[in-house]
């Protein structure tokens, strides 16, 4: 394999949740963390939001009030996901979103690939 041992690819999907007293905020709605060489999932759990959900943003991420509903809270989650992530190098797509989602504020920018930034070509409608 290219990759190095342990890495991981991460994909979160967020839900629209109220923040302060007339706005609105993304929290983390889902996750999902596979081993980036064996596909492997090491983490696949839906997160309950801290805040009112809004808008579970169904129609982008299949998300409904009723998967949400029994779902570990989002410290539990985290805590969870920061210790598979600890040291590996994480690949995804537009990771900028997800790591705010998980409140990932400080992360080592050689251990992070981010699909977006590749040249995929011209845009097909």
């Amino acid at each position: 394999s290219v990759l190095p041992a342990g890495a991981v690819a991460l994909d979160c999907e967020m839900v629209k949740v109220a923040h302060g007293r007339s706005g609105e905020r993304f929290a983390l709605g889902h996750c999902c963390i596979l081993d980036a060489s064996t596909e492997e999932p090491l983490y696949d759990s839906y997160v309950k939001p801290d805040a009112r959900v809004t808008d579970y943003l169904t129609r982008y991420s299949g998300l409904t009030e009723a998967v949400l509903r029994d779902a570990p809270t989002f410290a539990e989650a985290r805590a969870e996901i920061c210790r598979l992530l600890e040291g590996r190098l994480v690949i995804g797509h537009g990771l900028e979103n997800d790591f705010k989602a998980l409140q990932l504020t400080r992360r080592d920018p050689a251990l992070t690939a981010d699909t977006r930034s590749l040249a995929w070509g011209p845009r097909i409608s």
